[in-house]
């Protein structure tokens, strides 16, 4: 009798391990990657800064003043940024170095971690006139042997000269597929037909939805330049760029690619969700946002 009383705690036991352990696994398994890096700055304040690197849209702070803060990722040419709404309140990263300010005045100043290796890097590519930059979220390609992601719809069209490419596993288990801003120095189209040519393969008498334009340049753009093949389809839009100073025309598409989530199994994935495709739409208009001419000009785009 004692022996079947204690095979059955020993059951009871076991069980009770093998659950805990499966959902440490799924824990650690799901939880968001994070990256925390401690800035000492000026006047021995200091800044704990959380980082996503594989949803690079916010960051979260702790300040020396007791103050925690979540704060969107926004448009810069010149390093990591990250402001509220009003802009009272910016964070501004660039490798490991960060400052803030607040309603135009440095109250974090000259804020530095070391061993910040880790942290979200902004790198860039360029040519003689235009200049592109993007964290490690991308990847970059100048070959279609170069994209690391494989998928049925590919994050860029093979005819580019770069292609930034969504490079994390954050929607790993899901019906996405593919994201990517694919460039291309379209040296086919003149001054004339550089913003009105419709994108390849769709209706020829397609026109652009808004244009703009400056002394320097002009621009156009396309929404909605998606498609759709046996269970996979994509969405995007694309931009033309006409530079005044030489007539030099480029071609910037972004693309969000997935599966008809309705052909799986139920339960075998996650869905991809409205939501989160908009996370990564906002990541490839951050970089295309952040497109600067040679003189450091940024691009306005036209919406």
């Amino acid at each position: 009798m004692k022996n079947k009383k204690l095979f059955i705690i020993n059951v009871i036991i076991l069980a009770v391990l093998i659950i805990a352990t499966v959902l440490s696994w799924e824990y650690w398994f799901n939880r968001e990657k994070t990256i925390k890096a401690p800035f000492t700055c000026d006047n021995g304040k200091l800044i704990e800064a959380v980082f996503y690197p594989d949803n690079d849209t916010r960051v979260d702070l702790k300040l020396s003043d007791g103050r925690s803060l979540s704060v969107p990722k926004t448009i810069s040419a010149s390093g990591i940024r990250y402001a509220n709404q009003d802009e009272s309140f910016v964070f501004w990263n660039k490798g490991n170095t960060a400052f803030i300010t607040e309603n135009g005045q440095n109250t974090y100043d000259n804020c530095i971690v070391a061993g910040s290796e880790d942290l979200p890097q902004v790198q860039s590519i360029s040519d003689s006139n235009i200049k592109i930059n993007y964290n490690n979220t991308f990847g970059l390609a100048v070959t279609k042997d170069q994209i690391l992601v494989k998928s049925y719809i590919p994050a860029c069209d093979e005819n580019f000269n770069y292609c930034l490419y969504y490079y994390t596993d954050t929607y790993k288990g899901t019906n996405f597929e593919s994201a990517g801003l694919r460039v291309k120095k379209r040296i086919d189209l003149s001054s004339i037909t550089c913003l009105t040519t419709p994108p390849e393969g769709f209706n020829p008498s397609m026109q652009p939805d808004a244009t703009n334009s400056s002394s320097a340049y002009s621009m156009s753009f396309f929404s909605n330049v998606s498609g759709a093949a046996a269970g996979h389809y994509s969405s995007g839009s694309l931009y033309r760029l006409y530079i005044k100073e030489n007539g030099a025309c480029y071609e910037f598409e972004t693309r969000i690619g997935q599966s008809q989530f309705a052909n799986y199994p139920e339960g075998s994935i996650k869905e991809f969700t409205d939501k989160d495709s908009e996370q990564v739409r906002i990541q490839l208009m951050n970089i295309l946002e952040g497109i600067t001419l040679k003189d450091g000009q940024t691009l306005q785009l036209p919406k």
